[in-house]
């Protein structure tokens, strides 16, 4: 009876141990390096899924590809960036340093469309934290600091900051816009000591 129940049993861990290995996707690293290429398109990124590359996978010497599209600042980069967002990339959880965020990398290349894109994709309770991940501190700061009305307003519309937090940030960075102030006021700041 202990041989039969013994065999049972390791029958059963063997498939339990197959049926886990079937959840995990299997990558092809030479497919996933030609998601580097400098020339690389919608079409062929998905293709290059489809056959195996890993759209968060990282090549020796290099950034996480994730990191490297967030740099670039072409239209044909923004619908690469997009593909990879369908295909399972990643935005920011590369490492524990801010550095590796597709976020603080746009916001560093001042590519304002790139921006746009991550933070509507980003997961909105980053930004509504009353302790912010460094990577959305980084990006609000930056947006008040290089006078980004385009991405002030993005951050206020999709509810990402206050207009009060927003006018907090503005008194706090001293970089006078009227523009700025005007939309804050016009979205109903009313006082620079109040925050999300």
């Amino acid at each position: 009876m202990n041989k039969l129940y013994i065999s049972a049993l390791l029958i059963f861990c063997c498939i339990e141990q197959i049926q886990s290995m079937e959840l995990q996707p299997i990558f092809n690293n030479e497919m996933s390096i030609q998601l580097y290429a400098p020339d690389i398109t919608e079409e062929k990124i998905l293709e290059l899924v489809k056959n195996g590359a890993d759209v968060n996978y990282t090549k020796i010497g290099y950034d996480p590809i994730p990191v490297e599209y967030a740099k670039n600042k072409t239209n044909q980069g923004l619908k690469n960036m997009i593909a990879i967002i369908q295909c399972g990339a990643r935005l920011n959880s590369f490492s524990p340093f801010p550095s590796y965020s597709c976020l603080v990398t746009a916001v560093k290349n001042k590519n304002t469309n790139m921006i746009l894109l991550i933070i509507s994709h980003e997961d909105k309770t980053i930004f509504t934290r009353e302790r912010k991940p460094p990577h959305a501190t980084f990006a609000i700061d930056s947006a008040f600091y290089d006078k980004n009305l385009v991405v002030i307003k993005a951050l206020v519309e999709k509810q990402l900051i206050t207009p009060n937090y927003g006018l907090e940030k503005y008194t706090y960075w001293k970089q006078p816009s009227q523009e700025i102030i005007e939309y804050l006021i016009s979205k109903g700041a009313t006082n620079p000591m109040l925050s999300t």
